[in-house]
């Protein structure tokens, strides 16, 4: 049953007139006759009776009045809120736990907006994974976490997108002056024991190298304090090569010892029931493409 035979047959209820009615709805007056006997044909009953050129309707035209008003009001309403969800903007939310990442996904981003120029995306970094969790797989707040520790909640989805690596670097002031490429020879710059990264960190580094021979200096809660104090030569750091990647280049900063380097995974997480949108599944495979480092 069309939407169209709905409106033929109230047009012709409220004016009593095939001919008015096939002039309002811009339709032939055949074509308005064919929707009433479609209809009459589908609920098995007479809707109208002609008498000469009036038009009446029958107790069952009467009765159905209500009915075809309502089916036509909640078509109308669905093609209304159809159309406001085409309006409404897509929003990719993605959170992380570590500024490492946010640095990671910059040119899947960038590339993620030349593709979708109308995407509204959100990026939010936590500092605690149990806050992470509970907003990203309980309260579902997400698209997509990022991590960079092999975690994962029951009723999710997780994928390894790649690894990024990890090295010692020193100023090259400081490295001019002791002279050593060793990082026992060095005041060692790590972690609070609170800190969100301490064990992953804890856990990269001692891998490769002997943390009890190591000469702790000064312990910070945030990489980018740990950069900064690298470069202001106060001892060396064990830190993500992406965020110093422009200051080993420049000749600010100097990598000890690379086979001690490590890398971690990198790691996305879903919900389950969460709907892979377009957006989603080309960010997805944008990160896949962004190069180890």
């Amino acid at each position: 049953m069309h939407i169209e035979m709905l409106k033929s047959f109230l047009t012709v209820a409220e004016c009593r007139s095939f001919t008015m009615t096939a002039q309002h709805l811009n339709f032939t007056q055949p074509s308005i006759s064919n929707h009433i006997a479609t209809l009459e044909k589908t609920y098995g009953v007479s809707l109208l009776v002609r008498d000469g050129k009036n038009i009446y309707l029958t107790e069952a035209g009467k009765a159905f009045i209500p009915f075809a008003q309502k089916i036509l009001a909640n078509y109308e309403e669905s093609i209304s809120e159809m159309k406001k969800l085409v309006q409404r903007k897509t929003v990719l939310r993605v959170a992380t736990s570590s500024q490492i990442l946010n640095i990671y996904m910059l040119d899947a981003l960038k590339q993620l907006r030349l593709e979708y120029p109308d995407l509204d995306i959100e990026v939010r970094r936590y500092y605690d994974l149990g806050i992470l969790s509970t907003d990203a797989f309980t309260k579902k707040l997400y698209n997509l976490v990022l991590l960079h520790t092999d975690f994962q909640p029951l009723n999710t989805n997780k994928q390894v997108l790649g690894e990024t690596r990890c090295v010692w670097v020193v100023s090259k002031e400081l490295y001019d002056k002791v002279q050593s490429n060793s990082v026992y020879d060095y005041p060692y710059l790590g972690y609070m024991d609170n800190a969100f990264t301490k064990m992953i960190w804890s856990d990269l580094i001692g891998e490769k190298t002997d943390v009890k021979k190591l000469n702790r200096a000064v312990s910070f809660s945030d990489g980018e304090s740990l950069i900064w104090a690298a470069w202001r030569s106060m001892g060396c750091a064990f830190v993500s090569y992406l965020k110093v990647k422009d200051l080993i280049e420049r000749g600010e900063l100097v990598e000890l010892e690379p086979e001690k380097a490590n890398s971690f995974p990198i790691i996305a997480i879903t919900n389950s029931d969460t709907v892979p949108t377009p957006e989603l599944k080309r960010f997805i495979e944008l990160l896949v493409e962004t190069p180890n480092v």
